[in-house]
């Protein structure tokens, strides 16, 4: 496991090649991009929380990603990366991400699920 309170130069974490657990706090960058962050392959649980970014679009696919959660996230507007992101993801939560429109209908995209929360909406109730 590994809680990284976000620092621009902090650099090797996508080298920690059988890291499962990775958990990022306050991710502030002025370009709101996640491109800057290296995420090993590994990962299997990945959580954001207080990031500034708008997108998730800079993520890079995680085949082996199967909990993502991200809370506080203010100005994240879509969430529709997730299933290319991790197309084998089994469990996602999104809390607190004010200008996230789309969950919904990412839900819906997401047949390997087996809990899903956005904004208050369960995947269980959209079946």
């Amino acid at each position: 496991n590994l809680t990284w309170n976000y620092n621009a130069k902090d650099m090797g974490i996508g080298a920690l090649k059988l890291l499962k657990r990775l958990y990022i706090w306050h991710h502030n960058p002025k370009s709101r991009s996640l491109a800057d962050i290296e995420i090993p392959e590994s990962v299997e649980e990945l959580q954001l929380n207080w990031i500034n970014a708008d997108s998730l679009q800079d993520l890079p696919p995680l085949t082996n990603l199967r909990r993502f959660e991200i809370h506080r996230s203010r100005n994240l507007t879509s969430i529709a990366e997730i299933p290319r992101i991790a197309p084998n993801l089994e469990y996602v939560a999104v809390d607190t991400c004010p200008r996230v429109a789309d969950g919904e209908a990412v839900l819906r995209q997401m047949p390997k699920l087996e809990h899903g929360y956005v904004q208050g909406v369960l995947a269980r109730d959209l079946k």
